[in-house]
């Protein structure tokens, strides 16, 4: 039997270099970003716009509150962004805080300085910022302030001549806040608005969320009530039961102010649309 040696030269092996690395950049390319966090964990990010819910009723101000009341267990963060206000009840709040809530207080992490609550650029930065410092198995996105349903959008900034975030621009905000997270979709999409929950939203959010809350009707100026879904984080629960969380708590609420037989609130799972 005959053993033929073949020698590849230096010329030779360079555009096998250059083929090796080509492929391994390929495979590279191919392979989504693997985010890296501890199991069981939650980030709720809160994009609230006060608005004059705020400059005139303090409506901002009580959720803030509200948010407050429960402790927050150590696998979950509450982070919040306040801004689209004349004024805030609050002497510690003002537009373009960042905060976390921890021990029953605001706990300052960030200024971003008055910027309007009705640009992509703005929520994008925010969700950008929320995955970047508070990375976690679950997140959910709530969007606080009014809502206009298909033709206009939320959260409106009064600031800026009532400017809200149109369709166009929540799809931009939201898909950059997604590629943040190496594409995978967030677990929840809120909005503590009114007319959020139709079809067309529905269709808008079905790539970006697995679960959508939002009312068919208008919302109670209180809004949510944020305690009932954050105790439950500590048990490490699935999406779903705090969506339902929100839903109860909500209805509860406004049960409580007499407002029951009008509350709406609904859990859509977007993988149906």
């Amino acid at each position: 039997m005959k053993h033929f040696s073949r020698i590849v030269g230096p010329a030779r092996l360079a555009p096998i270099a250059v083929v090796l690395l080509c492929c391994a950049l390929l495979t590279s390319c191919a392979t989504p970003i693997r985010r890296v966090f501890d199991p069981g964990t939650w980030t709720v990010c809160v994009y609230l716009c006060g608005s004059n819910l705020e400059s005139k009723q303090s409506w901002a101000t009580k959720a803030l509150d509200n948010m407050c009341r429960p402790i927050i267990p150590r696998n979950a963060n509450v982070v919040i962004q306040t801004g689209g206000a004349l004024t805030w009840h609050d002497d510690d709040v003002a537009n373009g805080k960042r905060f976390i809530v921890s021990k029953h207080r605001l706990q300052e992490v960030g200024d971003v300085g008055d910027v309007n609550m009705g640009q992509t650029a703005t929520l994008a930065d925010f969700l950008t910022f929320c995955e970047t410092k508070y990375p976690a198995e679950h997140t959910m996105v709530v969007l606080w302030d009014h809502g206009g349903g298909p033709l206009r959008g939320a959260c409106y900034d009064e600031a800026y001549g009532f400017d809200a975030l149109t369709f166009d621009e929540l799809d931009e905000a939201l898909s950059a806040g997604i590629a943040g997270r190496g594409g995978e979709a967030y677990d929840i999409i809120g909005f503590d608005a009114c007319l959020m929950a139709s079809l067309e939203i529905a269709s808008l959010l079905e790539d970006k969320a697995d679960l959508l809350v939002a009312s068919e009707e208008i919302e109670a100026g209180a809004g949510w009530d944020y305690a009932a879904p954050v105790r439950l984080l500590r048990r490490s629960p699935k999406p779903l039961d705090v969506a339902r969380a929100i839903c109860d708590g909500y209805y509860k609420k406004c049960n409580k102010r007499g407002k029951g037989d009008t509350a709406t609130l609904s859990v859509i799972d977007l993988s149906k649309t």
